[in-house]
């Protein structure tokens, strides 16, 4: 229930229980993946319950991001850090803010693109370790000045298998396949045809299908992926 002055009243349709009355609602972000929805009140944000309509997190953030795998990113001090349910923080706020969207900082799988200090992005863990560390561009691929096309062209051009290629040479290390569909999504290397990312599925497909130019080791869990020894430059 909306009030003429703005202010939002959340009541449960279930219990009846009046469960948010009288705030500022600028406006709220679901989650596809978790209960706990954003919501911004008066430039501060924070979060509810979709389920509930309860505040489980009190506004209080300069920025938020939804929730995924019981985790969320939010800004305070300028920097950016990850909380639970609970607004605790399980991630130290030490990533810097580059005018990234709501879609972003989600942790998939136990893993979550972010850059670093200097702009460069890499992954990390759901303890904040680097998995894959920051030495990647956050902005569309580089193209070389003699080449009259552009990233979009590039995209066409290459197949999955060669971002994959591409990913693994740069990289430098053995990777998982939610790994490599990370770099490949955040880099933009390819482009399928229904303009979904591409997912840790496809990336499996692909390198099984191309098992002279990738070995595939399986006494690691998860498996991970490298340049086949007779490929390597």
């Amino acid at each position: 229930m909306k009030t003429s002055d703005g202010k939002v009243t959340i009541k449960n349709e279930v219990t009846g229980k009046v469960t948010i009355k009288d705030i500022k609602l600028d406006w709220t972000q679901e989650s596809s993946r978790d209960s706990l929805a954003v919501f911004c009140s008066e430039k501060k944000r924070g979060y509810y319950n979709m389920y509930t309509g309860e505040i489980a997190v009190p506004a209080q953030y300069r920025r938020a991001w939804v929730f995924a795998e019981g985790v969320a990113a939010v800004q305070k001090n300028g920097m950016i850090g990850f909380i639970d349910h609970k607004g605790n923080t399980v991630i130290d706020f030490q990533f810097p803010y580059h005018g990234n969207p709501l879609s972003e900082f989600v942790f998939s799988d136990g893993h979550c693109v972010v850059a670093d200090t200097l702009g460069k992005c890499g992954v990390i863990d759901k303890k904040g370790n680097w998995l894959i560390k920051p030495e990647y561009d956050i902005e569309k691929p580089v193209v070389d000045e003699c080449d009259s096309g552009n990233s979009e062209q590039i995209k066409k051009d290459m197949k999955l298998h060669e971002a994959i290629e591409k990913v693994l040479r740069e990289a430098s290390t053995a990777l998982t396949f939610t790994e490599i569909a990370i770099l490949i999504n955040r880099q933009g290397l390819y482009a399928r045809k229904d303009g979904k990312p591409v997912p840790a599925s496809q990336i499996s497909a692909s390198v099984k299908n191309y098992p002279l130019l990738f070995d595939i080791d399986r006494s690691v869990s998860p498996i991970k992926i490298s340049i086949s020894n007779d490929n390597k430059l």
